[in-house]
């Protein structure tokens, strides 16, 4: 299983939003740049630097309470560390936007929507 990196700062979050792909499900959107996209505000990546970044949003449209917002997000980032470690193509950046149904949905379900994100994903790229 590949260590994934963090998305800190909001540049880059609005980066993997207008030149990334995105895909949504019931439960999940996944949003991805690959390694060769452009960033802007910091130089391109090195060959040594392949790790994949990962970044977690939740919009307080969806919830206006914290509490669940916060819970939306460590579901978020529990089936990231099951499914998107394992799938995460090297130097790509991620984006998960928790949506209402991730709060309620079965942890399995979650997993199994964030996986055939990144499966729909990762071929929409390929071709």
């Amino acid at each position: 299983m590949a260590k994934l990196g963090r998305l800190k700062k909001r540049q880059e979050f609005l980066d993997i939003q207008l030149k990334g792909q995105s895909w949504v499900s019931s439960s999940v959107i996944v949003q991805i740049l690959p390694a060769h996209g452009e960033r802007s505000g910091q130089a391109q990546r090195t060959e040594h630097d392949v790790l994949s970044r990962m970044g977690l949003t939740v919009s307080k449209k969806v919830s206006g309470l914290a509490v669940e917002r916060n819970r939306i997000k460590r579901r978020l980032r529990a089936a990231a560390s099951d499914v998107l470690a394992a799938r995460a193509q090297n130097g790509a950046d991620y984006v998960l936007i928790g949506r209402k149904a991730t709060l309620d949905v079965d942890f399995e379900s979650l997993k199994k929507d964030l996986s055939w994100c990144l499966k729909r994903l990762h071929h929409k790229l390929e071709s």
